[in-house]
């Protein structure tokens, strides 16, 4: 279930909520758990990707949000996650079959951000500072066959920081390097080499359509992927391809309609694994479009087939397709 919490709303947004004040990292506080204390002392700190609630006086030196709320509000863990599941209305505790706890909300006078639906990634505010590609950078994209070209014609940039509701999220570095991309004023920031929970953050919304802007008017192929990066890819062999903002997230009617009268081919292309081939299928099956992956054995996507062989071997492959 924190899981889940932490899928929907961030741990920053769980801070601001029940801390007493307005939350800077640049400033100290007094800890609002321990009566006694009248010095402010504590501070808020990152340690790889949890923001924590340091105070050296404690028992629980620093704690995580889940934690502050526990020890502020003598809770439960279970307890604890059942309130932020009523207070952000995410139902969760229902669907986790943890609502027996009969609690309510927690209804103690405090400074906190109110919300009147439930929050959803779509709601972060996300603020990049951007520099230029190192020679680090543009090898990581070379892999792929993505030049600094294509990078710059799709609005892909290197970040210096980057900041979610006004928190630092993240800040580059040559071991966990972050790329953001941009589509109008949305943000998706990319840190490749991160782990697969902290890979992606985005306020993109579901049904956006990544490359749709670089399309041109007319054409003859397209190709629908999932990823920007299978799009870069694909442009550098001179197709045109946008992706959707997951294998699950397929085309909405009205943009397939458009799409549909811009380009003479449309084919679905998503991962050659189990949920790839099912929505990439059921995409087809919609829009009576054509169906298009990579062979059995080979790697699962356009990009990734590229940096284990090479872009002529992938055009070889397409060319012998689409015939």
């Amino acid at each position: 279930m924190k899981e889940k919490i932490l899928e929907k709303i961030s741990q920053e947004e769980i801070f601001q909520y029940y801390f007493p004040e307005d939350i800077s990292m640049s400033k100290s506080y007094i800890n609002p758990i321990r009566k006694d204390d009248t010095s402010p002392g504590c501070i808020f700190k990152y340690l790889g990707d949890t923001l924590f609630f340091v105070d050296f006086a404690y028992e629980y030196t620093h704690m995580d949000c889940f934690r502050f709320i526990q020890e502020l509000y003598g809770l439960s863990f279970k307890e604890t996650l059942v309130i932020i599941s009523k207070d952000f209305g995410l139902n969760i505790h229902k669907i986790e079959s943890l609502d027996e706890i009969l609690i309510e909300s927690v209804n103690v006078p405090r400074k906190k951000i109110s919300f009147n639906k439930a929050v959803t990634k779509e709601d972060y505010i996300i603020k990049v500072i951007t520099q230029a590609f190192s020679a680090k950078d543009l090898e990581y994209w070379e892999q792929f066959g993505i030049t600094l070209g294509t990078l710059q014609h799709f609005n892909v940039k290197p970040c210096q920081e980057v900041w979610i509701n006004n928190f630092l999220y993240h800040t580059y570095k040559d071991n966990d390097p972050v790329y953001r991309y941009r589509e109008k004023d949305k943000f998706k920031i990319y840190r490749p080499l991160a782990d697969k929970k902290y890979k992606w953050r985005t306020n993109m919304a579901g049904g956006l359509l990544e490359g749709w802007e670089q399309l041109p008017e007319k054409g003859d192929i397209l190709f629908v992927t999932k990823s920007r990066k299978d799009v870069m890819t694909l442009f550098e062999l001179g197709y045109s391809a946008i992706s959707t903002r997951s294998e699950s997230a397929i085309v909405s009617e009205n943009a397939a309609e458009l799409l549909s009268n811009r380009f003479n081919r449309i084919y679905s292309w998503f991962d050659n694994d189990k949920a790839g081939i099912k929505f990439s299928k059921k995409q087809c099956e919609k829009y009576n479009w054509k169906y298009m992956s990579l062979y059995d054995g080979f790697p699962k996507d356009p990009s990734d087939f590229v940096k284990k062989y090479s872009l002529k071997e992938l055009f070889n492959i397409i060319n012998i397709t689409l015939k």
